[in-house]
């Protein structure tokens, strides 16, 4: 008899600790659950899709006029055009006009070409191994119908060069990089217009 109540209080402690365990368990993954959810939620609260200067996109229309160089890398002026105008078909906020009818007139003058040493070889430490090219580029934004200036500034682009053995076909191959990065942030300063 003792033996009978025995094994059947054994039975009822291991089904309510089951029980217990199994509600525990359904517990904790719907609170996880929740908490992954509202993590979620708060971390896309202030994104936006679209434009990020409050326009509607291609409401306005810029035009990009050619780019002088007055570095002594040649070639840099028509590679720049035409990254920046890519770049802003590409981000869509503004419409981009190939004549005088625009709303904003993007001018710009590169002024300089820098090449600096940021790695050497293992092998020959007088050997360098990596430059970092930067082209620097004055940029004008205007309002066509005013002529007032919204952005006056000066914008880097960056990219790293590894050298090989023909150091004028590396830096050859690396102006279309270069040409995109400054584009990218010349896009950036047009589309934020936060002048």
């Amino acid at each position: 008899m003792k033996k009978e109540k025995l094994e059947k209080g054994a039975v009822t402690a291991s089904v309510a600790f089951l029980i217990f365990n199994f509600s525990f368990r359904q517990a904790s993954t719907f609170i996880a659950a929740v908490c992954i959810a509202l993590c979620a939620v708060c971390g896309c609260a202030g994104y936006r899709l679209g434009p990020t200067n409050a326009l509607e996109a291609g409401a306005k229309s810029v035009q990009i006029t050619p780019f002088l160089n007055l570095s002594p890398e040649p070639g840099l002026a028509d590679e720049v055009t035409a990254a920046v105008r890519k770049s802003v078909q590409r981000d869509g906020t503004f419409r981009l006009a190939t004549r005088g009818d625009s709303d904003l007139v993007v001018t710009g003058v590169i002024n300089s070409y820098q090449r600096r040493e940021i790695s050497l070889s293992r092998e020959e430490l007088r050997t360098v191994r990596d430059y970092q090219v930067v082209i620097t580029a004055q940029v004008v934004i205007r309002e066509r119908a005013t002529g007032k200036v919204l952005l006056d500034r000066a914008v880097n682009g960056d990219a790293v060069l590894r050298v090989g053995a023909d150091l004028g076909a590396f830096e050859r191959q690396l102006v279309p990089q270069l040409a995109d990065d400054l584009a990218k942030r010349i896009t950036g300063l047009l589309v934020d217009g936060s002048w």
